[in-house]
């Protein structure tokens, strides 16, 4: 928020995750889950949900022998203050993001194939 009380979405508005009419910045949640020691890197989006209309999804890439639970995650996300529905309710651990020829991440590749192995 600025000091005359404006609120700025951060990231870009077509990318927000609508969780029950709620609106999740996918930054965010990256910013906050690229700060664990465990992650190298975070990608945050939203799958279709036919109860809340999205959930958030997270996939991350590990430190070389590390591991995450969901809870692990969750826990983390809890003590950097995150609001519980922006808390990821699915993560994945990859080794890597699909990504274009000229190296843009494929957010709607991740989601196709989250959605693909859900059965969403």
């Amino acid at each position: 928020m600025s000091e005359d009380g404006r609120i700025s979405f951060v990231g870009r508005t077509k990318e927000m995750i609508n969780h029950r009419g709620l609106k999740v910045p996918p930054l965010e949640v990256e910013n906050v889950l690229n700060t664990h020691p465990y992650i190298q890197e975070a990608q945050v989006f939203g799958v279709p949900d036919e109860e809340v209309t999205e959930k958030v999804c997270a996939w991350i890439k590990l430190e070389p022998e590390k591991s995450l639970t969901q809870d692990d995650i969750k826990d983390f996300c809890r003590e950097k203050e995150l609001h519980w529905f922006k808390a990821p309710d699915y993560v994945m651990c990859v080794d890597s993001f699909p990504k274009t020829p000229n190296g843009k991440i494929q957010k709607l590749k991740m989601r196709e194939e989250t959605v693909r192995l859900l059965n969403l």
